[in-house]
């Protein structure tokens, strides 16, 4: 007598399958290591080849200047190495990210405004229909320069919710990233330093702009983004 079938068709099957497949999607863990994956395969295709000047040191919470701080972490997978009968625990070299990197992630946020306050507590708060297409990032598709008062105002408005939107989609990360091994937090700490260098060059494209042009105004809220980005995934390290 031979097993049961689970599923009584190839259609059952591949629904079976599928389903499998968004619930391992659906995982925090999996839905972390994508996003790193992603971050790998754009830094390898559009970053910058070959080797950089050193950045400058970062002082973080008052410490001394260090070219880098040595995390005593063993990374999963790595034996501990013994001499004669002291163990040896791996060391993890985090570098710093550049200076101008932390300038603009230490910028003050829009802390007293109402948009803000409510769009970083909850996203039913506020509608926030269309904004996805800040989140992606310029090139943005250009209009005419929006410089009348009643339009300056909606940028700033704007500005504010979207400031508010990207607190709290970083506050829920850092909550799922905490069970991450150090050596996935690390290499998404890279990719995440690459692509705030590739998106920087992206003001040089607004440079020429006029005042009111909101995609220059919003291409810079995008990059200030990727730089507090990085930076929190650096202090998650160092802490």
């Amino acid at each position: 007598m031979g097993r049961r079938a689970l599923h009584l068709s190839l259609a059952d099957r591949q629904a079976a399958a599928k389903e499998k497949q968004r619930e391992r999607r659906a995982s925090t863990h999996s839905k972390d290591l994508i996003r790193v994956q992603r971050y790998t395969a754009y830094w390898k295709k559009n970053g910058r080849q070959g080797s950089s000047k050193p950045s400058q040191p970062v002082v973080i919470d008052s410490s001394p200047p260090k070219l880098a701080t040595i995390l005593r972490l063993q990374t999963p997978g790595t034996s501990l190495r013994r001499r004669g009968s002291v163990t040896q625990p791996h060391l993890m070299v985090v570098e710093p990210p550049p200076a101008e990197l932390v300038t603009m992630a230490l910028l003050p946020m829009p802390e007293a405004s109402s948009f803000f306050q409510q769009a970083s507590r909850s996203a039913d708060l506020l509608d926030e229909t269309g904004l996805d297409i800040w989140d992606a990032g310029p090139p943005y598709l250009s209009g005419p320069p929006s410089d009348t008062p009643r339009e300056l105002e909606f940028t700033r408005r704007l500005e504010e919710v979207m400031h508010g939107r990207r607190t709290r989609l970083l506050r829920e990360c850092e909550v799922t990233r905490a069970s991450l091994p150090p050596s996935v937090v690390q290499e998404a700490l890279v990719q995440a330093v690459g692509e705030w260098k590739i998106g920087s060059a992206f003001m040089d494209y607004y440079a020429g702009f006029e005042e009111g042009h909101r995609e220059r105004e919003m291409a810079r809220v995008w990059v200030q983004w990727l730089a507090r980005e990085a930076y929190s995934l650096y202090v998650a390290l160092i802490r």
